[in-house]
């Protein structure tokens, strides 16, 4: 789950498809991949969204049963479209194709229930899918941010040091503790995990957005703004989720400047929006305008 990581995998999903053009479940796996290099900012969202649909349709052309992939083809419609009748169209398509699979549940709870902010029903899916797949480290991390976004904290925490039993190396387990242990007010906790998501992030902005969040709340100014500066010169080379600079700002009280950047993540369909309506850093702005703008835009006022 690093960069890295994530383009070696993407060489294998093609090398897979370039000795079978036929393998419907290798497409399915390549459209997910370039959900989450979207996700993590290795690409720009729009672009790595819009490649992931292609192949999540080439593997409904090869086969138009597999229900995991009318869910992933949901996913896809939310990061594009916004538009939520058609994401709920493919989330019931895959219900109704297969409701015992995991990772249809998995995707139902990321794809459909999260965004508007039913983040309960969302862990109770995500449980159902660790009880047919216990060792799945990737839903396990979405069930912890899910128990997160729900405000029930120590069991995030629980779930994610489990992860870090299976593998103390594990960045989306650093990266969730960081959130974790701010929302809990431990901010010594918080700051060391962000460091860790860093160091194994390799410096990636998203990583340096969330540590700058929880420094600059600490009390700590001065990093947060030295990281606001650097994500700046990295924008020059390379796509920089808009949400890094959200976040640091939101810290550092700058709220305008905040919202600016958040409105600019809807435009970019930067991933990190997707939660809006549970962040709960958010909370002191749920009636905000500008606040209720950006979820205007996002389709998600209703």
């Amino acid at each position: 789950m690093t960069p890295a990581g994530m383009l070696k995998a993407k060489q294998c999903f093609e090398q897979a498809i370039e000795r079978d053009r036929g393998f419907a479940l290798a497409y399915d796996a390549l459209g997910e991949l370039h959900w989450y290099l979207g996700f993590i900012g290795v690409m720009p969202p729009r672009q790595a969204s819009s490649t992931g649909v292609l192949a999540a349709m080439r593997a409904l052309e090869l086969d138009n049963t597999l229900a995991e992939t009318h869910a992933l083809l949901g996913w896809f419609r939310k990061e594009l479209d916004y538009d939520w009748p058609e994401v709920h169209r493919e989330m019931s398509r895959a219900l109704e194709l297969n409701p015992a699979s995991p990772v249809v549940r998995y995707r139902y709870a990321k794809g459909w229930l999260l965004p508007h902010g039913r983040v309960h029903e969302a862990a109770t899916e995500i449980e159902a899918a660790l009880e047919s797949d216990p060792l799945s480290m990737d839903m396990r991390h979405w069930l912890a941010i899910m128990l997160w976004l729900g405000r029930e904290y120590d069991r995030a925490i629980e779930e994610t040091r489990r992860l870090l039993e299976l593998d103390p190396e594990y960045m989306p387990a650093h990266y969730g503790m960081t959130m974790y242990y701010r929302d809990k007010g431990l901010f010594d906790e918080a700051i060391a995990a962000g460091r860790r998501t860093v160091e194994l992030f390799g410096g990636a902005p998203m990583a340096l957005g969330c540590l700058g969040l929880v420094l600059a709340l600490s009390g700590n100014t001065t990093e947060p703004r030295a990281m606001l500066e650097h994500l700046h010169h990295m924008a020059l080379k390379a796509y920089v989720p808009p949400t890094s600079f959200a976040w640091i700002h939101l810290g550092l009280g700058e709220i305008e400047d905040a919202f600016t950047w958040m409105n600019r993540a809807i435009d970019v369909r930067d991933h990190v929006m997707t939660p809006i309506k549970t962040y709960p850093f958010l909370d002191p702005f749920r009636s905000d305008r500008r606040y209720l703008a950006l979820l205007r835009k996002m389709n998600l006022d209703a």
